[in-house]
């Protein structure tokens, strides 16, 4: 797959070249084949993520982090009654 990429990838490149036009930066989803390709290709261009796929890193990043102190918070509270 990253092959696949990376050859069409260098096509783009090709077309660009000939234009005189590089590539500033892609955005592009969370395709980490994808993500590769274009770093391989285009080195020094930006990839960014859609706003739709950072909202749901960020929000499942952030449920995991309250799931997380939840469970600490549970944890630390059955450790203190254990200790009276």
């Amino acid at each position: 797959m990253l092959l696949r990429y990376a050859r069409v990838s260098e096509m783009l490149l090709d077309l660009l070249i000939s234009t005189d036009n590089m590539l500033k930066m892609i955005v592009t989803d969370r395709d980490v084949t994808l993500m590769n390709a274009i770093s391989i290709v285009f080195p020094k261009t930006i990839v960014l993520l859609v706003i739709f796929m950072l909202k749901k890193i960020l929000e499942s990043n952030a449920s995991q982090t309250v799931e997380l102190n939840l469970r600490m918070s549970k944890w630390m509270g059955k450790i203190r009654k254990s200790r009276r």
